[in-house]
């Protein structure tokens, strides 16, 4: 006798949507695999999945809907707004909703953030992963479902509605790390990707970085950095932890 297969539940009506137009339905999804994220605001473990995230999303593109849930640990994070701030601060950029009475969580029974839920191509649960470091085990089932999904040929190519929730424009965004010398203030700009070189006036002197994400050896806004954060000044040189590239 076969396994019995398990309907993925669907996202209840009470989600706060960010970064779409309209709420996403699991019943509209059918034909991709869906890749469900809960996770919380705060938590490291959840910010460390995000490299992952954007990785499976960048590979199998509109074959995979990447989708996350949060659901909050704290009372402080029940706020839509808060939620908002952590998506534009860590750059997330597929749907997410803000689900503050854990409705999802319950209904999926998970223990512990961050957990992914893998649902395949016809709206079934095949998988349920717990805690970082999970990109080749995700990486696998993805491709094994959507392989799956395309031998039946029910494969669903239709791109989902993506509108980025944006902070008002100011000056800086989300400054992460500072760096102070003689001369110069050094600003790590971490949510427009850049480094700033204040002089002690609070004059802008130089900019590095383009303010788009990306990796790009140049000189001052001919160059590109990913969510910069540490800074050190020494022999007049300026060292950058560029974190979303990995990389100084």
């Amino acid at each position: 006798m076969a396994d019995a297969r398990i309907r993925a539940p669907e996202l209840p009506d009470t989600l706060q949507w960010i970064n779409t137009n309209e709420p996403v339905k699991l019943a509209d999804l059918r034909g991709k695999v869906v890749l469900l994220n809960l996770w919380t605001a705060g938590c490291i473990n959840c910010m460390h999945t995000l490299d992952d995230l954007h990785y499976l999303d960048n590979k199998y593109r509109d074959k995979l809907a990447v989708i996350s849930i949060h659901s909050p640990k704290f009372p402080r994070n029940q706020q839509v707004e808060s939620v908002v701030k952590a998506v534009n601060r860590y750059h997330i950029k597929h749907p997410v909703a803000q689900d503050s009475i854990k409705r999802v969580w319950t209904k999926y029974a998970i223990k512990s953030w961050p957990s992914i839920v893998i649902i395949d191509a016809e709206g079934y649960v095949v998988g349920c992963l717990r805690g970082v470091g999970r990109r080749k085990q995700l990486d696998g089932l993805i491709r094994r479902y959507l392989e799956v999904a395309e031998k039946k040929n029910i494969i669903n190519l239709e791109a989902l509605s993506i509108r980025p929730n944006r902070e008002p424009a100011d000056v800086i965004n989300f400054p992460g790390k500072i760096c102070v010398t003689e001369s110069y203030l050094y600003v790590s700009d971490s949510g427009y990707n850049r480094v700033l070189e204040i002089n002690h006036y609070g004059r802008v002197t130089r900019v590095f970085g383009s303010g788009a994400a990306g990796l790009l050896d140049g000189s001052g806004e001919n160059s590109a950095f990913n969510n910069p954060q540490g800074l050190l000044f020494i022999n007049d040189f300026l060292y950058v932890a560029d974190a979303g590239n990995h990389a100084i």
